[in-house]
């Protein structure tokens, strides 16, 4: 049998990094070498395969057309290796899910009592990278997003779990005098979310009932929703959020829902990779995640 006819393997875990990422300083800090390594390593490859790979300005790295190629190759070969070796793995009881932070706190951390109980050997591990993540590099089994329905072309698969609603929360103590809803948004501070992922909750909800948004002496800013939420409830004013994010407040009477609910065209959708076979564990958190969605 001839001897196989392959490059180092350390020049390929570099060069489906570099790609990914379309990066050298991005694949330097995951694979925690120097940009001179990197640069090394693929100069080495594109010496091994007679082939460019990469084609470099000062500013930008991207893949020639037959690296686009080899690329697609590559990862499908790592991915390969990958399931393998999982596989192969006598346990594999850590499960790692991507999760908003608000969510995680109000809707998740509340369950997993039961759900320690119920799979004592499953270790389940919350991880909020937000906003970009990736399983791959971040070693994440699951992920629950909030965006529109993904599309099948998409290379993750999608279990809906809400359709998103924006609603309008207050303390059951608050004292409203007012029934109109305009006249709400002046008489009372209205609390906001002061961070990116959040800051459009709001206007997205006075537009779809045709209001006018709180003007900045009516606003009472808070940097996280957690913050936003828990000011909420101790009557500070009446905030726009999630529904998702207040229904155990609500269970628990601790807020109350006023007036019409918005519904946006987005979703929280738990996903993972189409390329990549959940574990066994992970495939049981998957369900029973889609189990206590209506809890």
């Amino acid at each position: 049998m001839e001897k196989r006819h392959l490059p180092p393997m350390k020049t390929i875990v570099v060069f489906e990094a570099v790609a990914r990422h379309r990066s050298f300083i991005a694949a330097a800090q995951e694979l925690n070498v120097t940009n001179s390594a990197i640069s090394q390593s693929i100069k080495k490859l594109e010496d091994f395969t007679k082939t460019p790979l990469f084609e470099r300005d000062a500013t930008h790295v991207t893949l020639t057309p037959k690296g686009e190629i080899y690329y697609l190759h590559i990862n499908e070969a790592l991915n390969t290796i990958e399931n393998a070796t999982k596989q192969l793995l006598p346990t594999h009881n850590r499960v790692t899910i991507n999760i908003i932070p608000t969510l995680a706190m109000l809707w998740l951390i509340p369950m997993m009592p039961g759900l320690s109980k119920r799979y004592p050997n499953i270790d389940l591990h919350i991880a909020t990278k937000r906003p970009k993540f990736d399983f791959m590099r971040d070693n994440l089994d699951l992920a629950i997003v909030c965006e529109k329905p993904l599309k099948a072309s998409s290379p993750f698969h999608s279990h809906l779990l809400w359709q998103d609603e924006l609603v309008l929360a207050a303390s059951p103590y608050l004292k409203i005098k007012t029934k109109s809803l305009q006249a709400l948004l002046k008489e009372q501070k209205c609390i906001i979310a002061d961070n990116p992922t959040r800051e459009d909750d709001w206007a997205i909800w006075c537009k779809a009932l045709k209001l006018n948004t709180p003007p900045k002496s009516q606003q009472l800013r808070f940097e996280t929703t957690l913050h936003a939420i828990q000011a909420t409830c101790n009557g500070l004013g009446i905030f726009v959020t999630h529904a998702p994010f207040i229904n155990q407040s609500v269970a628990e009477n601790t807020l109350i829902k006023l007036y019409d609910k918005v519904v946006t065209n987005n979703y929280f959708q738990l996903i993972h990779p189409k390329e990549t076979q959940l574990s066994s564990s992970a495939e049981t958190i998957k369900n029973w995640l889609l189990a206590q969605k209506d809890k």
